[in-house]
């Protein structure tokens, strides 16, 4: 399953209207997703649909549109990723969805800048946390973590120094950060 399947799949079971892409490239996620209102947003303008060329930063700073549902793929760094789905929050609609991608890299190698970088660690933060953020990470694409409002029982086996190190994530990631094969994300986000 890709990650604009995902999406679509929740647009579907929530009949969103609105869509925020943050890192979007070459457009090939954006174009996938099935949605009456989107918009997305990157530095770089590798894509002729992209609505606004600039960062993260400079959007949330700008702009306080409300969105159902936001794709997070930009700048892949830990701080990076904690601050995109810290500000999506606050222009998430009621009962609104935010996916991160390369939540669940498979390899050390694979938390480089380029690949998914360390933004596997913004689910481990929101986990060890916040309260009322449920986290769920789909195990597949290079894992698209779900975030949603609601409850989330606080990670709290280690500190989060600990927790962010890849040997301890990988090793733990179950429970963690709350992974879920794509039959369980079918089955409890089905149409």
């Amino acid at each position: 399953m890709r990650r604009w399947e995902i999406i679509n799949q929740l647009i579907q079971k929530y009949n969103y209207k609105s869509y925020l892409e943050i890192g979007t490239q070459h457009g090939n996620c954006f174009t996938e997703v099935k949605c009456e209102r989107k918009v997305c947003v990157d530095p770089v303008k590798a894509f002729d649909g992209l609505t606004y060329q600039m960062t993260s930063d400079e959007y949330f700073k700008d702009y306080d549109e409300k969105f159902d549902i936001i794709f997070i793929d930009g700048l892949h760094t830990e701080d990076q990723t904690i601050k995109d789905v810290t500000r999506a929050l606050v222009v998430l609609n009621e009962n609104g969805t935010i996916v991160a991608h390369d939540c669940l890299p498979d390899t050390k190698e694979a938390t480089g800048i380029h690949l998914c970088g360390t933004s596997y660690m913004a689910p481990i933060w929101y986990r060890m946390h916040i309260t009322n953020v449920e986290v769920q990470v789909v195990d597949t694409d290079c894992g698209c973590g779900i975030f949603r409002r609601g409850s989330n029982q606080v990670y709290e086996k280690t500190t989060y120094n600990v927790a962010r190190e890849f040997d301890y994530f990988f090793t733990n990631k179950q429970e963690l950060v709350n992974v879920i094969t794509v039959d369980r994300f079918k089955e409890i986000y089905k149409v």
